[in-house]
């Protein structure tokens, strides 16, 4: 045989590279195969990147052009008011800190579960009280209706009711009650 006979062709390496189901049913990759998913995964995320980058550099363009065409009077109202709209956000923020505080203490004093606090939480403190208290109605009525399901029902029977005063227990062994030994 020659050295090309004892080499596989270009055909039998691929065959060998190829994907193959095992029996669980799990896939298996070549090297290339997984090269090729890993790059075009890394191009789509690259894509996605380079697209927020040029969005982002037009909208600040954009803001440098409409800064460049205004007046100092008019720069500074703008900046006022970009101050004002985060200042707000912030009140707003804080706003809803404060309620979430109130709402969980107001749950807590309710035997209701915090864990509903984000269900109740609104910015006005009217609103908040009034979701807590249907809240509160509707979790006592389903709350007595599961107990009520849970505890109904036939009583359960005694299986020892038959064998009461028969057999007590010493130290010594197990007695009937007409004195003959068990043990």
């Amino acid at each position: 045989m020659s050295e090309n006979d004892k080499q596989p062709s270009d055909g039998d390496s691929t065959k060998s590279d190829k994907t193959d189901v095992n029996n669980g049913g799990e896939r298996t990759f070549s090297q290339e195969e997984l090269g090729k998913k890993l790059s075009a995964e890394r191009n789509k995320l690259r894509e996605q990147f380079d697209k927020e980058l040029e969005d982002k550099l037009n909208a600040a363009k954009t803001e440098w052009e409409k800064q460049s065409k205004m007046t100092e009077d008019e720069r500074a109202t703008a900046a006022q008011k970009a101050k004002e709209e985060a200042l707000a956000e912030r009140e707003r923020q804080v706003t809803l800190r404060e309620r979430q505080a109130e709402a969980t203490t107001m749950l807590s004093e309710k035997n209701i579960p915090t864990a509903f606090v984000e269900y109740v939480l609104d910015e006005d403190a009217d609103k908040m009280a009034e979701k807590i208290d249907t809240l509160s109605k509707t979790w006592s009525d389903e709350l007595k209706k599961a107990v009520k399901g849970a505890v109904s029902g036939n009583t359960p029977e005694d299986k020892n009711k038959g064998d009461l005063g028969k057999k007590t227990s010493t130290s010594s062994g197990v007695y009937r009650g007409d004195g003959s030994s068990v043990i």
